[in-house]
């Protein structure tokens, strides 16, 4: 939060927005509640060559090793179990539904059983438990 949130989110914005010609200042439509058109949500991406700026891409690698094992060594607050970096728990997910498959509503695997069934084709049991 505070004034660096903002200013973050607004860099985004400016960034995956305005700059990309899509929908932005609160006009991205819903994902879940808004079907009359598309979201029209832009992306940005921004490439890097850390070896440009340091010695090597392992140095870059090492201050980042180096930084995040700082975070996680932080006091962590009342209920917080462990300190995450961005993308560890989508990481860790999928370790784990490679293991053991991918959880489905069960509309959804009688929609896509449904599907599978027009197509011709066997669609897989579930995994036990």
């Amino acid at each position: 939060g505070g004034a660096k949130g903002a200013a973050i989110s607004l860099l985004m914005e400016v960034l995956a927005g305005a700059l990309t010609g899509s929908n932005f200042a609160g006009e991205v439509r819903s994902l879940y509640n808004d079907f009359e058109a598309p979201q029209d949500v832009g992306h940005f991406i921004l490439c890097i060559r850390p070896d440009l700026f340091l010695p090597s891409v392992d140095a870059f690698k090492a201050r980042m090793d180096h930084l995040a094992a700082t975070l996680r060594a932080q006091p962590r607050a009342a209920g917080v179990e462990e300190v995450l970096m961005p993308g560890e728990p989508e990481s860790r997910a999928e370790v784990e539904r490679s293991r053991t498959g991918v959880p489905l509503q069960a509309d959804v695997a009688e929609s896509l059983r449904v599907e599978a069934a027009l197509l011709g084709l066997a669609f897989p049991a579930p995994l036990p438990c």
